[in-house]
Order: C-alpha cells, then sequence, then structure tokens
C-alpha cells in the first residue's frame, strides 16, 4: 500500500512539473518602426518560439507613457493567430506626440512581448521654397519645391498674390489672385497672367494637408512698365472721345472727362443754379459758369465728390485716381525713372510744370504753347508748363459748395478717390509748380482725369 501511494505521488509531481514546463510566454521580437506619417506608422513582430502551446493572438500595443503591456495599452491591431512574421499599420496617431510600441503574442497560457520602440509621429509641416522669373509687362513665371510634405498627403498647392506696394502678405482668405495646381506632393509651377503694368505684388506659394495652410515667404516684384507717352483713346458712355496717356503702368485720360451720365446710362443731375448747387449732398456736374461753348468743350464738366463716390463716373474699367497713384505711380516715379529734379531749369524740375499744358498766356517756349485762347493757364511770373509726357494737365477752376465758380485758368483741381470727412483733391497752380493734395468739401464741383491699369 505505501509502495503504490508513493507510485502514484511520483506521477502526480511528475505530471506537475511537465505542466508547468509547458506554461511559457512565446518569444516574440519587434520591428522597428517605419514610414511615419502624422496619423500612421509601419511596424510588426516576429514569434521566434510559441512557448510550447499555440498562439491564438498576436499583433502590436502602444501607449504615449511607455511600458507598454496588455494592461498597460491605449492602441492595439489585431493580426489574428499563428506563429512566425506579423506586419501591422498603425493607425490613429495625433501629429508631434511621441509613442512607445511592441509586438505581443499570446499562447493557451500566457502572453509574450517584443522590445519597446519609441517614436515620434511627424509634425505634418510641408516645406516649400519658391522662386520668380520671366518678370514681364504683364506676367511673371513662379516655381515652388516641396522638400517636405510633413508626413501627409498635400490636398492642394498653389500660387496667390496680393498687388499694391502696401497690400498685406496674401492668404487663402485674402488674395487678389490665385492659381491652384491641385494635389500632389511634387513640384509645381505656372505662368502667372493677367497681371498689371508697372504695379508692385507681393506673391507666394502654398501646399494645404489636413493639418493645416503651409505658405513660403513672399516674394515682390514690380511688372515691367509699358512704355512711357504711349497714346490711346477711351470712350464715355456719351460718345466723346478721350485721348489717353501711358504713366508709369497707368493708362490716363489726357483730358477732363465731360460725361453727363453715368457707366451704366442714368442721367447726373445736372445743376444750374447756386441755390441748387448750395452744398449739395448727392451726385451733380455743371460747366464753368454754366457755360459748354466757351469752357465746357475745353476744360471739361465739374463733379461733386458725390458722384466721383458711385465708381460710376468714370468709363467702364476706369476710376477717379486714388492717393497711391497720384504719388506712388505719379509724382514719385517721374522723379525715380526721369531724375526731374536734375532737368534743366528750376521750372523744369517741378512735377506739376512738366504735367501741365504748355498752353499758357506768354509761355516762353512760344509757338503753340504762347497763346491767350482757351484751354490755357494764365500768365505766370516763373512758372509754366513744358508737358513733357503728354499729360496736358488744364487749369479748369473749380465750383464751391456755395455755387461760386473760381479759378479758371489759374488753378486745375481733380478729385481722388480718397473720402473721409473731406473729399481729396490734387491740383496745380499757374503760379507753382506744385503738385499738391489738398481736402475739398464733398459738394465742391472739380475736373475729374480718370484712369485704369494697364492690362493686355
Amino acid at each position: 500500500m505505501t509502495r503504490l501511494f508513493f507510485i502514484i505521488l511520483c506521477t502526480i509531481l511528475i505530471l506537475a512539473a511537465c505542466n508547468k514546463e509547458d506554461k511559457q510566454p512565446p518569444v516574440v521580437y519587434t520591428y522597428p518602426v517605419t514610414d511615419v506619417t502624422i496619423r500612421q506608422a509601419l511596424t510588426g513582430g516576429y514569434i521566434d518560439d510559441t512557448g510550447g502551446s499555440e498562439i491564438i493572438r498576436r499583433g502590436m500595443i502602444w501607449n504615449t507613457s511607455g511600458k507598454v503591456s496588455m494592461s498597460n495599452y491605449e492602441g492595439i491591431t489585431e493580426e489574428g493567430a499563428g506563429s512566425g512574421e506579423f506586419i501591422s499599420q498603425i493607425t490613429g496617431l495625433e501629429p508631434k506626440i511621441s509613442y512607445y510600441v511592441r509586438a505581443f503574442a499570446t499562447n493557451h497560457s500566457e502572453t509574450g512581448y517584443g522590445q519597446e520602440f519609441a517614436f515620434t509621429a511627424n509634425d505634418g509641416n510641408i516645406e516649400i521654397d519658391l522662386m520668380v522669373e520671366n518678370i514681364s509687362f504683364f506676367s511673371v513665371i513662379a516655381h515652388s519645391n516641396i522638400f517636405s510634405d510633413g508626413g501627409d498627403s498635400i490636398v492642394e498647392r498653389g500660387f496667390i498674390w496680393n498687388a499694391g506696394a502696401y497690400a498685406p502678405d496674401p492668404t487663402i482668405e485674402d488674395h487678389t489672385g490665385r492659381i491652384s495646381k491641385g494635389a500632389g506632393n511634387s513640384s509645381f509651377a505656372t505662368e502667372v497672367s493677367g497681371l498689371t503694368s508697372y504695379k508692385h505684388y507681393s506673391l507666394r506659394a502654398y501646399a494645404i494637408n489636413s493639418i493645416d495652410t503651409f505658405y513660403t515667404e513672399h516674394v515682390s516684384f514690380i511688372t515691367l512698365a509699358v512704355e512711357d507717352g504711349t497714346p490711346g483713346e477711351v470712350m464715355d458712355i456719351d460718345g466723346n472721345i478721350y485721348s489717353t496717356i501711358t504713366l508709369g503702368g497707368l493708362e490716363w485720360m489726357a483730358e477732363n472727362l465731360r460725361t453727363k451720365r453715368f457707366n451704366h446710362g442714368t442721367p447726373i443731375p445736372h445743376v444750374t443754379t447756386n441755390q441748387g448747387w448750395y452744398y449739395l449732398d448727392s451726385p451733380a456736374w455743371c460747366w464753368y459758369e454754366n457755360d459748354e461753348t466757351q469752357y465746357g468743350q475745353f476744360y471739361g464738366a465739374l463733379y461733386n465728390m458725390h458722384a466721383v463716390l458711385t465708381d460710376k463716373l468714370c468709363p467702364v474699367g476706369w476710376r477717379a485716381p486714388g492717393f497711391e497713384e497720384m504719388f506712388h505711380h505719379l509724382s514719385n516715379y517721374l522723379h525715380a525713372e526721369y531724375n526731374i529734379f536734375n532737368f534743366a531749369s528750376e521750372t523744369e524740375k517741378l512735377t506739376g510744370n512738366v504735367l501741365k499744358s504748355c498752353r499758357q498766356e506768354n509761355s516762353p517756349l512760344g509757338g503753340v504753347c504762347e497763346t491767350s485762347d482757351h484751354p490755357r493757364w494764365n500768365t505766370a511770373q516763373s512758372h509754366y508748363g513744358t508737358d513733357f509726357f503728354g499729360f496736358s494737365a488744364l487749369p479748369g477752376g473749380y465750383r464751391s459748395g456755395n455755387g461760386n465758380f473760381l479759378n479758371l485758368g489759374e488753378r486745375g483741381r481733380w478729385w481722388t478717390n480718397e473720402s473721409y470727412s473731406l473729399g481729396k483733391d490734387f491740383s496745380v497752380r499757374a503760379s507753382s509748380g506744385q503738385l499738391e493734395i489738398t481736402n475739398q468739401n464733398k459738394s465742391n464741383g472739380l475736373s475729374v482725369r480718370c484712369v485704369r491699369d494697364v492690362t493686355e
């Protein structure tokens, strides 16, 4: 009996030892993490030893704190059962977050783990550059290289720009022009066309992914100027034809406006009496001294600021000039491009004198310039117009807010489109060669010279 008991006990101990030996965890190796993007990464594992029983579960686990285990993970992939190699795509990552990952395998009794690897999801930042070349009158060639896609697909790339020397950097939300080159992670280029001659532009390349929109630093350039002095013509809604002249990339009327209708055909109120004109707060026009035959045909009409502010006074595509156009595109341009300060005489060094018509009483230039017939400037002791560029500024005078007519022959005043509590004009006097900017009551009647961008 004792011998039988001993045999049974030994058998139980042997079986228990064998069973214990069977309960081994699988031996697993973790593959290094590759192909990391902002949202996913590629890894996997290899089960070198099943631990003595069938692998019933395997995959990858990860977290953001380390020491990853089946009781401490934030993400998991399930790669089925069986031994050998498996590959896993880790998804659901967040940009710029660090993660810890390892392979696991579970048999009927235990779970084994591979090495723990750390990696960081991409930040999603796109790296691009911008180059411009072949700047012409109306276009430029733009190139952009993509050095890094930020680990994400680029859903759109292209170029955006703003016009004007003081315009802000262009953005997707705020820009003058935009050319999309579609999706893709490769370099791209295009001709940016439809630009204006002799105009300042700020250009950027952009690329968009699921994280953000990324921009290059802006590149500034000025398109080439159409040759100054290039003549042209424009017709208003009434059929009046005006000579034009190109200066600094802008086409200017070389005559004062004389339309009686807005450019959509609506008549502009014609107000002749002082009582009717008296500090009007609505659009109106008139001839100087209400005399079209003697003055209107030469000096054009006089309009109050309210007519200018409709943006319907000039022919379609034309406008009253702004402050920047008067001083950046005209006065400053003439000094910078032609250095008129170095002209022969003191009179010729002044912007107003080179813009004035040469027609003047007692003009020292003689010929057709020396005349007492309208249109002409009054005589002046030391100042005279040279009309060096063909701008042909004439002194149409003005009508004050109370209806009186003043300064014909002595002063030309032209509205700008700048308006605050008062309107702004630019003016030239017979007795001075300066180009002046002054504030005017909006009810005053002034001449108008329309302007437009020179485009193809």
